[in-house]
């Protein structure tokens, strides 16, 4: 009896102490998939990436919901040319993690080419096993 109690502690302490936590390259990549997926317009990708709620904000102002995130990728409001990110830094605590970066951006609004370096700021959740974006906010670099 003694053995089974001892071999189950063993087993619960070895499987605790190997969890697989994500890590910091994980949200890095996640944080890409997303740019990848808005220049690419794949609006399948960003169903997933994207929280029902969303919030996605931009540097002048203007906050998008999901659906318009990704309407305005196929009515040509929106053409991302090139997001690169750089400068990353991540607090994650439990299920939520805060993504800093510098992001360098070349986008089309309303057929205006814009260039712009952004302060960017991502909260990201985690929902059923997989990081989904809930807010972003940015703000120029001067």
């Amino acid at each position: 009896m003694i053995r089974i109690i001892f071999s189950g502690a063993l087993l619960f302490v070895y499987s605790v102490s190997f969890a697989r936590k994500p890590d910091t390259t994980d949200l890095v990549k996640i944080v890409r998939e997303l740019n990848d997926a808005l220049i690419n317009k794949d609006s399948i990708k960003l169903k997933r990436l994207l929280h029902d709620k969303v919030q996605y904000g931009h540097s002048n102002g203007w906050i998008e919901t999901r659906q318009e995130v990704i309407d305005n990728l196929f009515n040509g409001k929106l053409v991302y040319n090139k997001l690169s990110l750089n400068d990353v830094t991540i607090i994650e605590e439990n299920a939520t993690a805060c993504i800093r970066s510098n992001t360098e951006i070349d986008v089309a609004l309303n057929g205006n080419v814009l260039q712009m370096s952004l302060h960017v700021l991502q909260v990201w959740i985690r929902n059923n096993n997989s990081w989904v974006l809930l807010n972003r906010q940015s703000t120029k670099i001067n």
